[in-house]
């Protein structure tokens, strides 16, 4: 019997588990000692690791023949019973092979029925090449959660747009009622996704708002962009940084200006649902105790593609959503100006701060976000993958939290230029990001 398999299994190894070693080893399936191995150990293996920052390379031909196989496997089981660890299984494939082998569509709209699993609406809708098909399974993944009906978009970014409530919806109290909310939206570069991501947050059924569109030195026409905008809409306002200085600086800079009693935060490429303010800020007042409030999204490609960022769903906290009181920056500060994760930093600094309950969640799915290469979510090294996070990112939330336990509730504030880091953080968080 030959032995080549282990050689095979030794590169594998030695290549910590590439895409490309696995590969050459599923070419012994058909010897009756390897194949136990390879189908037990090693796809399993290639299946918890995908995405990390050691593997990034694609499946070969006999790797992607055999995850078809396994994905048509998954399907006729689903037909007969949908369960979520198999939909969970069929997300990830889904997102290792850009698109589910046929008959997917008849499997996933035969299981859609049961109402059981709803993530199968939006593993179908990634087999519809129309865009109208794909809103009408995300306004039905979506049905009771909160956010206002989507509709096909023919415009840069995200390819749906939110349509607007029915009258009164979400509003709370009347539209130009209760205190001004601040939303800061930083820019670097946006020109194709800034005028309409703008323009979802000015259309917000809670009217009351002043809107600071921060240019972190662009160089296209984003900066021209926000400034018609603001000519049509008082509530609107445009800071220009001399250089690019990133996410976090930017949103300092919009913190230093603001005035609302209550602060929130936007992304120059996603969309808000027109209720997301008002349901937030409903949400944080009706919770004395908070501090921030943060709700959902869900991620799209610019091809229509929606994303799973984690195991299972397409559903994930929008950090970017966050809402804050205006005391949280008396107490706490500023963002920690790092290339990425300083969102999730400020938020266990607010738990920290004020307890387990410091920030409350509202379940909505509130924003459709722009998934891009570009996007630091998906640059190698400070990615978040479907099952594993890059380690700087590990690296760098274990040493914050060391640094909150280590400071107590007075002394974790961080000022608007500080002469020192609070706390050591890799290289790679820190390099400027122009």
């Amino acid at each position: 019997m030959s032995l080549a398999w282990l050689k095979d299994c030794w590169a594998l190894t030695r290549h910590r588990n590439t895409a490309a070693s696995l590969d050459g080893l599923v070419r012994h399936l058909d010897n009756p000692v390897a194949r136990p191995i390879i189908l037990k150990r090693f796809l399993p293996a290639y299946l918890r690791h995908f995405e990390t920052q050691h593997w990034q390379d694609e499946p070969g031909p006999h790797l992607t023949a055999l995850l078809q196989r396994y994905a048509q496997g998954l399907l006729r089981r689903l037909r007969r019973r949908p369960e979520p660890a198999l939909v969970r299984n069929l997300i990830l494939l889904d997102e290792i092979l850009q698109g589910l082998p046929d008959p997917a569509s008849a499997a996933l709209a035969a299981s859609a029925e049961s109402g059981r699993c709803p993530e199968i609406l939006l593993l179908l809708a990634n087999t519809f090449a129309d865009g109208a098909g794909k809103a009408a399974l995300l306004n039905r993944f979506a049905d009771g959660r909160g956010a206002a009906p989507v509709g096909p978009s023919g415009g840069p970014g995200v390819p749906f747009e939110f349509r607007p409530p029915p009258a009164g919806a979400g509003e709370g109290e009347g539209a130009g009622e209760g205190e001004t909310v601040s939303v800061i939206i930083p820019c670097y570069n946006a020109h194709a996704t800034i005028g309409r991501a703008l323009l979802s947050v000015t259309a917000q059924t809670y009217r009351r708002l002043q809107v600071i569109v921060v240019d972190d030195g662009s160089e296209d026409r984003s900066a021209e962009i926000v400034w018609r905008v603001a000519q049509d809409d008082p509530r609107v306002r445009l800071v220009r940084l001399p250089a690019n200085g990133g996410t976090y600086a930017a949103r300092n800079r919009g913190m230093l200006e603001a005035t609302g009693a209550l602060i929130t935060f936007h992304d120059a490429d996603d969309i808000a649902s027109p209720n997301r303010i008002a349901l937030q800020r409903q949400a944080l007042l009706s919770a004395p105790q908070a501090l921030g409030c943060t709700s959902n999204m869900i991620r799209v490609k610019a091809c229509g593609r929606f994303v799973s960022r984690f195991p299972g769903t397409y559903l994930a906290r929008n950090y970017s959503s966050l809402m804050i009181r205006r005391q949280v920056v008396d107490h706490l500060g500023y963002f920690d100006k790092v290339r990425t994760s300083g969102d999730a930093e400020y938020m266990d600094r607010m738990r920290a701060f004020g307890g387990k309950k410091a920030v409350v969640h509202n379940p909505g799915v509130l924003a459709l976000t722009l998934s891009a290469p570009a996007s630091l979510t998906n640059l190698p090294g400070l990615r978040i993958g479907l099952v594993s996070t890059s380690q700087a990112r590990v690296d760098y939330a274990a040493t914050y939290a060391a640094w909150h336990r280590r400071c107590g509730r007075n002394g974790l504030y961080v000022a608007y230029e500080p002469t020192q880091r609070p706390f050591p953080a890799a290289p790679s968080m820190l390099d400027p990001p122009g």
